[in-house]
């Protein structure tokens, strides 16, 4: 450790110099700084950019064309980490016509930039004629390092979209042209990035094939950084396998490595894996120890981005050590520093975290906020296996509060999504809470199909946990259609592997299971071998909870064989660890069946001492049950206030969605017209070149293709007005008028099987009262809306008296206003007329009422004018309240972008009553238009014409 400070010592006075130069006038820095700077830029380029930018630009002189050349590529690859491509893209023309000026490795990380720039624009095809280009510039007979980089850098252009059988053929083809060179340093450079893309895959046993074939040749090379980064691989291949053991002894040759070469920023991040090893483990206090040395270590060598994974992961043990408090500081941490960094992918995740954190604390309603926020962002930045993740894990909140249709509904998003990816693990962990889910709705045959889909991608991977959990979760749906054979077959190859890598407490669960199914079908003996096998197991591993289930069955079972004197042993052991457990569930149950071991032995009074016992426990249980009645129709109250929230950030979700279904739809129109073009082109070539006749054709055909091109765009526009128009209209009947309903189910409930005392009774009255008007208000518009779209409101416009119409409207609504103690002022001329149709512009004039109420503070005011001209009336609805920003002004009268917010006094709405007001001044000929200020107040101006 005195090695790794005085390192650190060292890069910290190399960081002051740096910065100091500019202050003290130092301008020749070829000499002194350029390697370290180039260096020491590097590390900060990824971890802490705005760092790296900071020290690039107090930089004064350096003359060598070499060193400008790399200190310009890392300027732009510390723009490209924070999103800043504009500015990327200045630094990256910088070094236009630099390539004849610099060195090989200087001309490589020139190249680098410009493949990353387009491939961080989406620009694939410019990456790939960029990599091209310079292979033809840098053929293998003349510049064979260069060359190997660009055949691997191509490579990793098919990688980042997924296409991996494309990237593995070009580095196998790589390999087999330089194989013949013998060069150890090219053919270690193939193996490594050949082992990275079967890791990418999850094929982790092939990875580690690779990945200690390059370990060879860096050790021939005495290449020590490498030989690091190398086993650090493995050993993550070696956890993908479940073989801990394995990986935690790869992790300890890379620490001795790191230690003698002084490499404290390796070391933290060895510390880092450490931690994530024993953290899967369940060895909880030997991760927080491991973590918190790989934090100290990376804070004093400010590498900003891995202080916050290592944050990130404290407080996941944190999480799991019950300490919520602690993990949700340090998850607000971490948020901060990623938004610091815009790094949007590792944002989208410590939202994400956060999202397991309340879940696990029972906060659903802001545990499903959390992961909507981290499916947002990630949507943002098209991140298409995160966005699989973060549907996951909304589907799964949804499951825990028993809303089976929508954790469905977001699960088959994920699996749609996830499939599109090339990890296996990933796709298979989402099959099997999908089939959890539909096991939830007695849909266990559709569950078969999940688990199978499961179990076909995980089998490939050498994964054998993620395997023998597969087999189990089939064997259980197998069960749940009495199919106990398959079930039983499928516990045993579960067995199998489970027993194959030593993991006991998952072969006590098997053993279990085994032993039920065996019981259920009648075979005693066999049950009673597999529950004894389990229950040593259990024993082995202080999980007396389980140990004495499994003995309650045992007396069970040998009750019902009559073998009473090893039963009553049994049961009476049982109920001896229920006790020490303090399991009131197990402690029932076990007196049932101490019951029915007297009677069966016609020892009616000692099975009467156990049956009172058994109804009393039984009694207590269900009073807890009530509580927890209680409890989900408050958790419902508690979904029903955030619902808003809620509904709104899945509105922009979907909206960004759509957006995003469209683009792929635009893309692969376009790669087909391309397609088009290129057949045209060979046409015209071979056949256009003798035929006039040929040549008025194809003209003729391209004139239909564009007017088919263009009904297709009028189509594709119409369709996502009514694509958004629909999803908006299910969103609205999903949340807003489910919500009521659901709060009104429980709350009745409540009411109906409790005995509440009269304070408790006005609360839930006062719930019944605001979700009945919720409802009321919403199905109120919902009707006329709906009647607006399919035609049935007809018009009857004649003369209207605008004073009379405006104070019935505001008389209707003084309550409300009341209330909130709002003035509202009527400054309208007594003989104002106009002809229009009243109906339609009374729901108009108490829309806006109604809104300028619900946006105003307490104490405010609204003034409701006229004025007119030779040809038009307009009126004028003012208020005092909140106001709105830009953005929020755009999206009003829009149903694709409606929105809704809450109102100074948490009043909630569904956005749909500006709509109406929209539709119903225009069906009377006017326009409605809106001027808004935040903090300043809201004018609505209608403009309808005198006649």
């Amino acid at each position: 450790m005195a090695k790794i400070s005085l390192k650190i010592s060292v890069i910290k006075l190399l960081l002051i110099l740096v910065v100091a130069q500019t202050s003290l006038g130092f301008v020749n820095l070829q000499t002194t700084i350029q390697e370290d700077t180039v260096s020491t830029i590097n590390k900060f380029v990824i971890e802490n950019p705005h760092k790296a930018i900071y020290l690039i630009n107090s930089i004064t002189t350096i003359a060598n064309a070499d060193t400008i050349a790399l200190i310009n590529t890392l300027k732009a690859k510390a723009y490209l980490t924070l999103g800043f491509l504009d500015s990327a893209k200045v630094q990256i023309d910088s070094l236009t016509n630099t390539d004849n000026l610099v060195l090989e490795n200087s001309l490589f990380e020139i190249i680098n930039i410009r493949v990353q720039y387009h491939m961080a624009t989406d620009n694939y095809t410019a990456s790939l004629q960029e990599v091209n280009h310079q292979l033809k510039q840098n053929p293998l007979n003349t510049s064979k390092e260069l060359n190997a980089k660009l055949t691997i850098l191509k490579a990793k252009v098919f990688e980042h979209q997924k296409q991996y059988p494309e990237a593995l053929s070009i580095l196998d083809k790589g390999l087999l042209n330089f194989e013949s060179f013998n060069s150890i340093e090219i053919n270690a450079l193939f193996y490594r990035n050949i082992a990275n893309l079967y890791f990418q895959t999850d094929q982790f046993s092939s990875a580690n094939n690779w990945y200690s074939k390059a370990l060879e040749n860096y050790a021939e090379l005495n290449d020590t950084l490498s030989q690091i980064i190398l086993l650090k691989n493995i050993s993550l291949a070696n956890r993908g396998l479940s073989q801990f053991d394995k990986a935690n002894a790869y992790l300890q040759r890379a620490q001795s490595l790191a230690i003698a070469i002084d490499r404290p920023d390796e070391l933290a991040d060895i510390y880092n894996l450490m931690g994530s090893l024993r953290l899967r483990s369940g060895k909880l206090s030997e991760a927080l120890e491991y973590y918190e040395q790989s934090l100290i270590l990376r804070q004093d060598l400010d590498l900003l981005s891995s202080v916050a994974s290592t944050i990130e992961n404290i407080a996941r043990v944190q999480r799991d050590l019950g300490e919520f408090d602690k993990a949700t500081n340090n998850l607000l941490k971490v948020i901060q520093i990623r938004e610091g960094l815009n790094d949007l992918q590792s944002l989208a995740s410590a939202y994400n975290e956060m999202g397991n954190l309340n879940s696990q604390k029972g906060n659903f309603a802001d545990a499903l906020m959390n992961y909507l926020t981290s499916l947002k962002i990630r949507q943002q930045a098209n991140l298409t296996e995160d966005i699989a993740r973060s549907l996951t894990n909304i589907g799964l909140t949804y499951r825990k509060v028993g809303s089976f249709t929508n954790a469905l509904n977001y699960l088959e998003q994920a699996i749609e999504l996830i499939n599109k990816s090339g990890d296996p693990l990933s796709q298979a962990y989402v099959y099997i809470h999908h089939g959890n889910t539909l096991r939830d709705v007695n849909r266990s045959e559709e569950a078969i199909k999940s688990y199978s889909m499961a179990l076909k991608l995980r089998e490939p991977t050498g994964n054998k946990q993620a395997i023998a959990q597969a087999y189990k979760s089939l064997a259980y749906a197998y069960a749940d259609i009495k199919e106990f054979g398959k079930a039983r077959e499928l516990l045993n190859n579960a067995l199998r592997i489970t027993k194959e890598i030593g993991d006991e407490t998952q072969t006590a669960d098997i053993y279990n299971e085994l032993g039920n199914l065996s019981q259920q079908i009648g075979e005693y003996e066999e049950s009673i071998g597999y529950f004894q096998l389990a229950s040593t197991l259990y024993a082995k591993h202080f999980d007396l909870a389980k140990r004495a289930l499994c003995i309650r069955k045992i007396g069970e079972v040998q009750t019902a064989l009559g073998q009473y004197q090893n039963a009553f042993i049994h049961l009476e052991l049982a109920l001896n660890l229920a006790s020490k457990t303090n399991n009131p569930k197990l402690k029932e149950l076990t007196f049932l069946a101490l019951y029915n071991y007297h009677l069966q032995k016609g020892e009616y009074k000692e099975a009467l001492n156990f049956y009172t016992q058994h109804i009393s426990l039984s009694d207590s249980l269900k009073s807890l049950n009530k509580q927890e009645t209680i409890w989900q129709a408050s958790l419902d109250l508690e979904l029903n206030k955030k619902v808003e929230k809620i509904k709104q950030i899945e509105g922009e979700i979907e909206s960004l969605r759509t957006e995003a279904e469209l683009k792929s739809v635009q893309l692969e129109q376009q790669k087909l017209y391309r397609k088009f073009i290129n057949l045209i082109l060979i046409f015209v070539v071979v056949i256009a070149v003798g035929s006039i006749y040929g040549y008025i054709v194809i003209r003729r055909k391209n004139k239909h293709l564009g007017e088919a091109n263009e009904k297709l765009s009028q189509s594709e526009k119409n369709l996502k007005i009514l694509v958004q128009t629909k999803d908006k209209l299910f969103s609205i009947i999903a949340h807003d008028l489910r919500s009521p309903f659901t709060a009104l189910l429980g709350l009745t409930e409540v009411l109906a099987k409790q005995e509440l005392n009269p304070q408790e009774v006005s609360e839930f009255g006062q719930h019944l009262h605001e979700s009945s008007q919720k409802l009321l208000t919403l199905i109120d518009n919902l009707l006329q809306w709906s009647r607006s779209q399919t035609g049935k409101i007809k018009l009857e416009p004649k003369k209207v008296n605008l004073r009379e119409l405006i104070e019935e409207v505001v008389t209707l609504q003084h309550i409300q206003a009341e209330t909130k103690k709002i003035s509202i002022y009527v400054d309208i001329d007594e003989n104002q007329t106009l002809i229009v149709d009243y109906p339609t512009l009374a729901t108009v004039i108490r829309n806006l009422l109604s809104n300028g109420i619900k946006f105003t503070p307490e104490s405010g005011s609204i003034s409701i004018a006229t004025t007119m001209s030779n040809k038009t009336t307009t009126i004028s609805i003012t208020d005092t309240g909140v106001g709105m920003e830009p953005e929020e002004v755009e999206k009003l009268f829009r149903i694709e972008d409606s929105f809704s917010k809450q109102g100074t006094n948490q009043e909630s709405g569904t956005g749909l009553g500006l709509i109406i007001c929209k539709e119903f001044v225009e069906m009377n000929g006017g326009k409605i238009s809106v001027s808004s200020k935040q903090g300043m107040g809201t004018t609505f101006t209608i403009t309808l014409p005198n006649s």
